[in-house]
């Protein structure tokens, strides 16, 4: 397979997410958290920006609006977050972590960080920044469509 081909690439990044997905889950169930890898993302997006409406986390993700309600719904099941009305008495709701994900995203985190580091052992510092420096410019082009 030749490798600076668009189909190529398309292969290998799809390979790399799945592989990551899979190693980031052993990871988790190993550490015994109740947690579908496919839902991390909400919980990182939590972190990061606090509480959110649903619509800004949806546009945080990239993510339709109604995958994302029953993406909450089942983490609020697990008892990974929660819906509250805004204090100022309106009619939406956000979406916050528990006290249980709170407790717990420590752990997520060094999963997360454990499956990364598993994928790039063996690249070199220069290699890891133009990883880095091509997956941002991946990014930068596609938020310009």
């Amino acid at each position: 397979m030749k490798l600076d081909t668009p189909k190529s690439l398309a292969y290998l990044t799809g390979k790399a997410h799945l592989l990551l997905r899979a190693h980031t889950q052993h990871y988790i169930n190993r550490e015994g958290l109740a947690l579908p890898v496919d839902l991390s993302p909400v919980i990182t997006a939590l972190q990061e920006g606090g509480e959110l409406c649903q619509q800004a986390l949806a546009e945080m993700l990239l993510a339709d609006r109604h995958k994302l309600s029953r993406m909450v719904d089942h983490l609020e099941i697990l008892d990974w977050v929660e819906r509250r009305r805004h204090q100022d008495g309106g009619r939406e709701k956000f979406v916050v972590l528990t006290d249980k994900a709170h407790r717990q995203q420590e752990i997520l985190e060094r999963c997360i960080l454990k499956a990364m580091y598993e994928a790039t052992t063996g690249l070199s510092n220069l290699e890891r920044r133009v990883l880095t420096k091509g997956l941002v410019r991946i990014i930068d082009n596609l938020y310009c469509y």
